[in-house]
């Protein structure tokens, strides 16, 4: 029964059984969180909407993931800063979505974009304090945002906007 329900409401793309060895179904209440955040984006009608609840979901769980290195749970960090990357991944294909629906996205599109930088330096920042065994997985995570932020740009090019990257200070 956990197994068909964690089925119903996990994002397309993700494997069930990492998910059910992560972060969510650790504690009794996990069960109820992943059902929560499914039914939210479930219900979420409008494309726009649900691609910035996507976003939001990916901000928090990187911000957990941060909190969780901090405290020094660097196994179960590496796990949630990868989910963390695939709902930025989910964002930019409901982003998408929603600008194929007609629906103006262009200033999600610009947000995206400096999420998908501010989660790459958050990721690099991890993999400098990360114990060995965790820097192959986060090296590969890594490339998410790196992803995100290539088609994120090219995407508004193509519309004509420009943007302003930051330069790196040293």
């Amino acid at each position: 029964m956990t197994r068909l329900l964690v089925r119903l409401f996990l994002p397309r793309g993700w494997n069930t059984l990492s998910l059910i060895r992560g972060f969510y179904l650790i504690t009794p209440s996990g069960l109820l969180r992943l059902f929560a955040i499914g039914s939210d984006l479930f219900f979420t009608f409008d494309p726009l909407e649900k691609a910035q609840r996507t976003l939001f979901l990916a901000d928090k769980r990187l911000s957990a993931a941060q909190r969780l290195f901090v405290e020094g749970d660097s196994g179960r960090a590496v796990v949630t800063a990868t989910k963390a990357e695939q709902y930025l991944e989910l964002a930019l294909i409901k982003g998408r979505d929603a600008d194929v629906k007609g629906t103006d996205a262009a200033g999600f599109f610009e947000t995206l974009f400096k999420a998908s930088l501010t989660h790459r330096q958050m990721l690099e920042e991890m993999m400098s304090r990360a114990p060995e065994d965790g820097k192959p997985i986060l090296n590969k995570t890594l490339d998410s945002p790196k992803k995100v932020n290539e088609q994120v740009s090219h995407f508004l090019n193509e519309r004509g906007k420009t943007l302003l990257t930051p330069t790196p200070t040293n």
